[in-house]
């Protein structure tokens, strides 16, 4: 029997860690028993966006505890195939702090390792990267059995960190909520959610930058469709509220817009992005999500810091669907977008498709051996 422990690291304050958590351990309820680290410093919300059923949680108090529980487990049950499943988000600087926690998982996967455990690295992306981070990431995959990343310029950035075994695996959004039907909304309404960094740098200038293209694509609309606008501000994430605030002031003297005053958890997402015919992100987890209820993506980015996306939706072949923030002359792009709305929005859908199937058979390699 397969057996996965899960371990639930991540930014507990933003939802589209949850939907992408979430989505993996339902699929890998699929091919065993998933066993999910309960820390007291997991949060109840974020276990309960994560659906986490009777009798998978590992209550412990710290990874420590829930280090020695799997040890405890290999030995107990030699038959079982036991993972270690981790790895999702993404990763960029250094820091003592994070170069520390690799050097220590350096020192215990090795003994998981000889007990038979493998651990199952997925769904990672890369930034930039110090230097001893670089090193203690490439000393802790020596100990990985499978290293997965999510788009091609993460793998780039492995090869050069001498990462060998990396391949890549779409990211674990395109599983969420698979067997709903698609639909494609066309209302007059659009969704903008947005961050205010690229790097957790607040930037006045990149602000600006943002309403600038949200007011140019709102007007291009607007005279497209010879009708009123309705904006709907949002967020997916608890840091972005005060941007979000931002943006609302910024348009509400121009436009017919309301703002949800909370972040929008899971049980949301259908509620509000059924309600839009486009949503403007520069959130990875808010451009994967809405398409699912029927609005369309576009992507608003820095093209040159905000590698995450731009690598994504190039390997999809989604380019159309990003903007430059700081194009001057991006007009002509948000033209075809909604010109070409509903030959897009299926392109998305083929997309979802082909990036399903692709994980599946990543995991179908790994686990129905």
């Amino acid at each position: 029997m397969n057996c996965f422990f899960y371990q639930t690291k991540t930014q507990y304050s933003n939802t589209g860690d949850a939907l992408i958590n979430g989505a993996l351990i339902r699929t890998l309820r699929e091919y065993g028993r998933v066993f999910v680290n309960c820390s007291l410093d997991t949060p109840t919300h974020f276990l309960t966006d994560l659906g986490i059923n009777e009798g998978e949680e590992v209550q412990c108090k710290n990874n420590s505890e829930f280090a020695l529980k799997i040890i405890s487990y290999a030995k107990k049950h030699r038959n079982d195939n036991v993972y270690i499943v981790s790895g999702l988000g993404d990763i960029y600087g250094g820091g003592l702090k994070k170069v520390s926690r690799n050097l220590l998982s350096s020192c215990i996967l090795p003994i998981y390792n000889l007990l038979g455990v493998e651990n199952i690295r997925i769904g990672r992306s890369f930034g930039t990267l110090t230097k001893s981070m670089q090193i203690s990431e490439w000393l802790r995959s020596l100990f990985v059995k499978y290293y997965f990343v999510r788009d091609t310029q993460s793998l780039q950035r492995c090869k050069e960190m001498h990462i060998n075994k990396a391949k890549i695996c779409p990211d674990m959004s395109w599983l969420y909520d698979s067997k709903a039907e698609r639909r494609e909304n066309n209302s007059n309404c659009v969704m903008i959610n947005m961050k205010c960094s690229t790097l957790n740098i607040k930037e006045q200038k990149y602000m600006d930058a943002i309403i600038t293209q949200c007011k140019c694509f709102l007007n291009e609309l607007k005279h497209h469709t010879k009708s009123p606008v309705q904006v709907l501000v949002a967020f997916q994430v608890q840091e972005d509220a005060e941007f979000s605030q931002y943006i609302y002031s910024a348009l509400k003297e121009d436009y017919t817009v309301s703002i949800i005053e909370r972040q929008m958890s899971i049980s949301e997402l259908r509620k509000y992005y059924s309600l839009c015919s486009y949503h403007l992100s520069n959130r990875m987890h808010s451009l994967l999500s809405g398409y699912k209820y029927g609005s369309l993506p576009i992507a608003i980015i820095d093209t040159k810091m905000h590698h995450k996306i731009k690598s994504t939706f190039d390997d999809c072949e989604l380019q159309e669907l990003v903007i430059d923030v700081y194009d001057n002359n991006s007009l002509k792009r948000m033209d075809n977008i909604i010109y070409n709305k509903s030959e897009l929005y299926h392109k998305v859908i083929l997309c979802e498709t082909k990036c399903a199937k692709e994980v599946r058979i990543n995991l179908d390699n790994i686990l129905k051996k």
